[in-house]
């Protein structure tokens, strides 16, 4: 396993048939600029049942870097049921 270089939180919504993971806009723009750098960089989100995602190419549906926010539909990753949430 590789180092991990930053660590973050974040907060997974179920918003009627979606699932939206939502963090910060700054620790995106983190991620986004580390991967030109080292670009076998990776972004996992850990849930808090011991599921890991492999979110790597995920782009944002909204985000607004002046109120520090950034919003991901992981929606595909429920369904395939890859977070052992799917009965949420």
């Amino acid at each position: 396993m590789s180092d991990i270089i930053a660590s973050g939180t974040g907060l997974l919504l179920k918003l009627n048939d979606k699932y939206l993971w939502v963090t910060c806009h700054h620790a995106w723009d983190y991620f986004v600029e580390k991967k030109k750098e080292m670009t076998s960089s990776i972004l996992r989100l850990y849930t808090g049942n011991c599921k890991i995602l492999n979110l790597t190419g995920i782009k944002p549906i909204s985000q607004n870097k002046e109120k520090d926010l950034v919003v991901f539909d992981i929606s595909r990753f429920v369904e395939n049921d890859q977070i052992g949430m799917k009965n949420l």
